[in-house]
C-alpha cells in the first residue's frame, strides 16, 4: 500500500511505539514506553536494464528493505515487552509493532505497522545499571486464518 502524500514517520519525543499483544484480526496495542533510539531504516533494490540502441544504463526500483532499531529498558519485575522480544529472538515467533506520531486511538494518527521478528537482542551485564537491550528486527511473514499480512501504513 502507497504511502498517503501527507504521510509522516515521526520519530523521537513524538513516536508512540506498540507491540500487539492480541492477533492481526483482533490486535491488544500495548505502548513500548521504556523504548529509545528508534530507527526505521528504509532501501530499495535497485535493477539496472538497457535500451536497445542506447549506450546508456537505466535503473528501476525494486522491493523495499526494512529495519528497525532501538533500545528498550527492560523492567526488573514482570514485562510482557521483554518477553515478547525475547521470544521473538529465540524462537522466531513474530511480533507486530506499530509506531505513529500520536495515540493510536486518535483519528488523524499517522504510523505504519508491521510483523517482525527480532534478529539482534543485546543485553549488557551490568550489575549497577539498568538493564538497556540493544534490539534489531526486519519485517517477516505472518500469516493469519490463510491470509498473508503485509506492512501497511496507517
Amino acid at each position: 500500500m502507497p504511502a498517503p502524500d501527507n504521510h509522516l514517520f515521526i520519530q523521537g519525543d513524538d513516536c508512540y511505539f506498540y507491540l500487539n499483544t492480541g492477533t492481526n484480526a483482533a490486535p491488544v496495542w500495548v505502548e513500548i514506553k521504556n523504548h529509545s533510539d528508534l530507527a526505521i531504516s528504509q532501501a530499495k533494490a535497485k535493477a539496472t536494464y538497457k535500451i536497445h540502441g542506447s549506450r546508456h544504463n537505466r535503473t528501476r526500483g525494486g522491493k523495499f528493505e526494512t529495519s528497525l532499531s532501538f533500545n528498550y529498558q527492560r523492567a526488573r519485575v514482570s514485562d510482557a515487552v521483554y518477553d515478547a522480544l525475547a521470544d521473538s529472538f529465540q524462537n522466531c515467533n513474530p511480533v507486530q509493532l506499530m509506531a505513529t506520531d500520536r495515540a493510536y486511538t486518535d483519528p488523524d494518527a499517522v504510523g505504519w505497522k508491521a510483523w517482525f521478528e527480532v534478529f539482534k537482542h543485546d543485553t549488557p551485564m551490568k550489575d549497577e545499571e539498568a538493564v538497556l537491550i540493544a534490539v534489531e528486527a526486519e519485517p517477516t511473514d505472518y500469516v493469519e486464518n490463510g491470509q498473508l499480512i503485509e506492512p501497511a501504513f496507517i
